[in-house]
C-alpha cells in the first residue's frame, strides 16, 4: 500500500522560506508563495548569510604613486596555479616577478609551491651580483612566499 505524499504547507515562516529558497529576494519569495498558494508569516530580518556573502575585503591599490628609478630595487612577486594538469616539463605553478623600474618580468614554471623560495633567492642573488640590489619585494601572504620573507 502506497502512502500519500505529504500536503504542501499552507503557511511558511518567511525566514525559513528565505533559507529554503536559497536566499531569494523579497519580491521573488512573495511571487513564488503566491503562485503556489502559500502564505508567508513573520517578518524578514537582515539575513546574516547574505551579509557575509556580500562582505568585501578592503580594496588594495594596484598602482603606486612612486615608481622606482633603479632597476631591481623594487620587485612585485606573485604565483598562481596553472592548471590541474602538469606541463610537459612537470610544472603546475607559475611564479612571476616584475621589476617596478623597467617593467621587466621574470616568469618561472615550477613543479610545486614549495620551490618558490629557492627560485626567488636565485633571482635576488643574480640581481645583486649584477649590481642591482633588491631593496623591496612586494608580495601577497601565500604560505610559500611567507617562507621566502622569513628567509630574507
Amino acid at each position: 500500500m502506497k502512502s500519500k505524499p505529504k500536503p504542501k504547507p499552507a503557511h511558511w515562516n518567511i525566514i525559513r522560506f528565505h533559507k529554503v529558497f536559497r536566499h531569494a529576494s523579497d519580491e521573488a519569495m512573495k511571487s513564488t508563495a503566491k503562485h503556489c498558494g502559500w502564505k508567508l508569516t513573520g517578518t524578514l530580518e537582515a539575513c546574516e548569510d547574505y551579509q557575509i556573502s556580500m562582505a568585501q575585503q578592503k580594496k588594495v591599490s594596484k598602482t603606486t604613486e612612486t615608481q622606482s628609478k633603479m632597476p631591481g630595487e623594487r620587485l612585485f612577486v606573485d604565483m598562481s596555479s596553472v592548471s590541474k594538469h602538469k606541463s610537459l616539463g612537470g610544472a603546475r605553478v607559475w611564479l612571476a616577478a616584475v621589476d617596478d623600474a623597467t617593467g621587466y618580468t621574470w616568469s618561472h614554471l615550477i613543479e610545486k609551491n614549495s620551490h618558490a623560495p629557492k627560485n626567488l633567492r636565485t633571482l635576488v642573488r643574480r640581481l645583486n651580483d649584477r649590481g642591482n640590489p633588491v631593496k623591496c619585494i612586494r608580495m601577497d601572504d601565500a604560505g610559500e612566499l611567507k617562507k621566502f620573507a622569513e628567509d630574507c
